[in-house]
């Protein structure tokens, strides 16, 4: 991205009496943007975040005030998202309504709400640098914050992480012991054959050296988070057939399918049964807790490793560096995709992470473009730096040249926003404003650290992973208020989804027979009898209905 001129604006704040701390020293790309409106005030409704200062105290407005000529007079709501919901709810209802809620909100509120309470924000967006600048870099905010009659009443809060950064979108990831796989001989596999063979290798040799051959445990995962990449099942599946955790596949014409049904699903299926009945599957995988699962991984010696093979997302997910060590970065790394055989590509499902609704302006405000154009001000990339990590040179160093996109920080060693006590004293935190694009920011790391190898290994598997991965085009946001179609849908999904997993696992444990035709169609029929093609219905309606 090109640079920018970068402007420094040392705000000091005098809070008598207050033991906050008395300077928050803002930066910023684009002075065309302030102030703001010398003199305007804005009267805004929040959820309070309990781990910062209030915002009526709390340094950042101070410093944002000065910066932007704007008063805000805050209404906050404290407690949990829930509480702040309620709360939200009591003051629309008192018809009170400030210039602006800043709050998690629901498609549901949206339509409920739109026109009525909250206005389109279209034509204000198309005057902002920043916010349409974000909306152009993730066109995806676009499509989630856009209502069915085409209007924006809301921006967004959280954002998923963009790139090689992102270690969800593809959460059926392998890692392997590195030790285990040098001792083996063998070359990394690409294949779900190879990827047997080298399990079965593991099985049959003392691996860890210990003098016991029967202790190994040639892969090992928790079924508790099968859908969140825990189960490594999943991961050998997605070679047969692509499996989103809902069970369903959307086409581009929309069709909404069945996955858990097909010829593919069923031959993936007795190939894990066939890994559990040689061994290669330990039965625990369905028993174990995530952190019993991380228990078993985590050992503090060579000798006393037992796991080759762990299934994640990412690292912390299943080895706790405090336990296992900084080794930890240097003995595991990731496995590529597995492909079904020589001649079929790699694949892996690509899934969608939902944006959350955050921030919408009121029929009561008398000037909607200052109040967009006041938080566009705030979400200048340097501004937001300051927001999440607190005041450069406390708290992070700059690694990037000034002005340049970017932003890339290092954390001051040692460093707590929250001085050792519960509470962020200095700044807002992530909690107010809406997310920036995560290519918009990095962080850098202490050259040949265990932080650096941790990241760059899993940036590596991210982009890897990414790779080979397929998504459908089931939305990520719904917007309807059809309250009965929505409760038979959820009703119908947790009847279905459950009776699809724990057939899953019958089959792979061979409870059930997966090659038995008569068992198979019996299988079928059970998910027909519980509503599937209705589910399919109800879901398409939901989704792509009128």
């Amino acid at each position: 991205m090109k640079k920018l001129l970068s402007l420094i604006l040392a705000v000091s704040l005098l809070l008598t009496g207050s033991a906050l701390a008395d300077e928050l020293r803002l930066k910023y790309l684009d002075p065309s943007l302030y102030p703001v409106a010398e003199g305007a005030e804005l009267d805004i409704w929040c959820g309070q975040d309990g781990n910062v200062a209030n915002y009526e105290v709390n340094p950042q407005t101070a410093a944002l005030e000065e910066l932007t000529g704007v008063k805000i007079n805050w209404t906050t709501a404290p407690g949990t998202q829930e509480d702040m919901n309620v709360m939200f709810n009591l003051h629309i209802a008192s018809g009170n309504y400030p210039d602006m809620y800043l709050n998690t909100l629901s498609t549901a509120d949206i339509i409920e709400y739109a026109n009525d309470v909250f206005i389109p924000l279209n034509d204000y967006i198309e005057n902002t640098r920043w916010i349409k600048e974000y909306l152009e870099a993730m066109p995806e905010i676009r499509e989630a914050i856009t209502a069915p009659d085409g209007n924006i009443y809301s921006l967004w809060h959280a954002l998923p992480e963009a790139g090689e950064k992102d270690s969800n979108a593809n959460p059926y990831k392998l890692w392997i012991y590195q030790p285990w796989l040098e001792a083996s001989g063998m070359d990394m596999p690409e294949t779900v054959d190879e990827f047997r063979e080298l399990l079965r290798y593991f099985r049959d040799h003392d691996m860890n050296g210990n003098g016991d051959p029967n202790d190994e445990i040639p892969m090992l995962g928790s079924f508790a988070f099968d859908h969140d990449g825990s189960d490594p099942t999943y991961a050998i599946m997605q070679a047969f057939q692509l499996t989103p955790s809902n069970f369903l596949w959307v086409d581009e014409e929309h069709n909404v399918s069945c996955v858990a049904i097909t010829d593919d699903f069923r031959e993936g299926l007795s190939y894990l049964n066939s890994m559990y009945e040689e061994g290669l599957i330990a039965e625990d995988i369905y028993a174990l807790t995530l952190n019993e699962y991380r228990d078993i991984v985590n050992v503090t010696k060579q000798e006393d490793q037992v796991v080759g093979i762990a299934a994640a997302p990412y690292w912390m997910r299943f080895v706790t560096v405090s336990i296992f060590g900084e080794r930890a970065y240097d003995e595991f790394t990731y496995m590529p995709v597995l492909k079904r055989d020589e001649n079929t590509p790699a694949q892996t499902y690509t899934r969608k992470s939902g944006i959350s609704l955050n921030g919408v302006v009121t029929t009561a405000c008398e000037d909607p473009q200052l109040a967009i154009d006041w938080l566009d001000a705030c979400l200048d990339p340097e501004i937001n730096r300051v927001t999440n990590l607190g005041n450069e040179g406390d708290y992070w160093t700059r690694v990037s040249e000034e002005g340049e996109l970017p932003i890339v920080s290092k954390a001051v060693p040692g460093a707590d926003l929250k001085d050792g006590g519960s509470v962020n004293e200095h700044c807002y935190g992530n909690w107010v404003f809406p997310a920036i694009p995560s290519s918009y920011y990095d962080f850098a790391y202490e050259e040949g650290s265990a932080e650096q190898k941790s990241d760059q290994v899993q940036r590596a598997a991210n982009r890897e992973y990414a790779a080979a991965g397929v998504g459908d085009y089931m939305p990520a946001s719904v917007w309807c208020t059809d309250s009965d179609l929505l409760t038979e849908m959820a009703d119908l999904q947790t009847n279905i989804e459950n009776a699809i997993s724990t057939a899953y696992a019958e089959f792979i444990l061979g409870r059930r027979d997966v090659d038995d035709d008569a068992e198979w169609e019996e299988y079928k029929q059970s998910l027909e009898d519980l509503g599937l093609s209705r589910y399919l219905e109800v879901v398409y309606e939901v989704n792509f209905g009128s």
